[in-house]
């Protein structure tokens, strides 16, 4: 059975920066399911006023080991006061101590090493919205 997603009453909205098409594919696929409305943009800080629209609940942000644009979003999204509610979702191709570290300083509230099963993604997404 199918988990709907929702936060203080209302659909979860989830925001998806950065991911490329067969992941963001597979997320979006597996979130819509959970009765998610998702939002999807490249990882850049022109997309901060969109992202500001979008009013999401979670924000699910790639990075690449050698990116340091994400987590340099990362910290901008932090830094901006319309975003603050937003808990934000750092999925990383290294599982590493120090990008864990490095993503947390940013500003992540959670940690996914890539790859991940869909499941984990989906129990981090509902962790993050009940929070």
């Amino acid at each position: 059975m199918t988990k709907t997603f929702s936060c203080n009453g209302h659909e979860a909205r989830v925001a998806l920066l950065g991911l490329d098409d067969t992941l963001g594919d597979a997320i979006e696929h597996s979130l819509s399911r959970d009765g998610c409305a998702l939002t999807r943009a490249p990882c850049a800080t022109s997309v901060l006023d969109g992202l500001c629209a979008a009013c999401p609940d979670v924000i699910v942000l790639e990075s690449r080991t050698s990116d340091m644009s994400a987590f340099g979003l990362a910290q901008e999204i932090r830094q901006r006061r319309d975003l603050d509610h937003a808990r934000l979702l750092v999925l990383q191709n290294s599982g590493r101590a120090i990008d864990k570290r490095r993503a947390r300083a940013m500003g992540a509230d959670a940690f996914l090493s890539m790859p991940f099963p869909m499941s984990s993604l989906r129990i981090e997404v509902g962790r993050l919205l009940e929070a």
